[in-house]
């Protein structure tokens, strides 16, 4: 990504952030190691500006327990004459404010 950038608008970047952390327009740059190198191609999504304030992780009706009297044999649909206890939960995220986040695409 610092690639991308030119001499003229290396003002942009700011590498000597207090907390350590590079800065571009005075948001923390996180790089991820495992991007496609080959931006070259168009369509690669190579750039994304989130705020993650507006990111919420919810977990829906807690932790449920259930108590399974026949459990059902590994070799089919008939019961194994084992009983069995059971537990899930859902959790969920999303991003309540939909300009939240941009993601830049390479044309």
């Amino acid at each position: 990504m610092r690639q991308s950038f030119a001499a003229a608008t290396a003002s942009i970047v700011n590498d000597q952030a207090s907390d350590g952390i590079p800065e571009i327009f005075g948001y923390d740059v996180l790089e991820s190691t495992t991007m496609d190198s080959s931006n070259a191609v168009g369509g690669h999504k190579n750039l994304l500006f989130f705020d993650a304030n507006s990111f919420v992780v919810a977990e829906r009706l807690g932790t449920t327990v259930v108590f399974e009297p026949l459990v059902a044999s590994a070799g089919g649909i008939l019961p194994s004459g084992v009983v069995g206890w059971f537990a899930y939960r859902r959790v969920g995220s999303d991003i309540v404010t939909a300009t939240a986040a941009r993601v830049h695409n390479n044309a």
